[in-house]
């Protein structure tokens, strides 16, 4: 395994890394499954955040190679060991960041806050500069939202509907019509 770190401004002291593996000189492109990573942090100032800012606010970013676009990863902080923790299924280029954007249409004070920016750091809510915490939330969303909070990979996005689908249409042709009784 080979790492490479690069420097960005601004990170709080943390480089950018890059990790690559190879067995017998191939590439490892994925792995079997999502094995955990974790980054050492203590480089970060203890005195300019609080325990609970870290826990809440500290995550990872991972780099999309095709979009070139920095993507939330999430992470647990642990405070012990000083180091952020998230399972990933192959290796990629990484930066750990603070998330200190404050949502736009919600208040500091409001009973949500403090939730609603710790979900958005783990890469829960995909929500930037905007919350909307009067909005409804499909099934769809909620599902979204629990698959990347339990760190889930979707293998077949869109697909996952046809087998149930077919099995209950198969179920309803197979039962009596409720007037013959059941």
């Amino acid at each position: 395994m080979t790492w490479q770190i690069f420097h960005l401004e601004g990170l709080i002291s943390i480089p950018i890394m890059s990790f690559t593996a190879s067995v017998g000189g191939e590439p490892v492109e994925r792995f079997d499954r999502p094995m955990p990573v974790s980054f050492d942090v203590s480089g970060i100032d203890p005195k300019a955040y609080s325990t609970e800012e870290l826990e809440q606010q500290l995550m990872l970013h991972v780099r999309n190679e095709e979009t070139e676009v920095w993507e939330n990863a999430g992470g647990v902080y642990d405070p012990v060991t000083r180091t952020l923790t998230t399972l990933r299924g192959h290796f990629s280029i990484y930066r750990v960041w603070m998330d200190s954007i404050p949502f736009m249409d919600m208040r500091t004070d409001h009973w949500a806050y403090a939730a609603a920016t710790m979900l958005r750091s783990k890469g829960v809510l995909e929500a930037e500069q905007s919350f909307e915490p009067s909005a409804q939330v499909t099934r769809g969303e909620f599902a979204a939202w629990i698959v990347r909070a339990l760190g889930l990979q979707v293998l077949q996005p869109r697909r996952w509907r046809s087998p149930i689908s077919a099995t209950a249409s198969m179920r309803r042709r197979s039962r009596p019509p409720r007037s013959m009784g059941s």
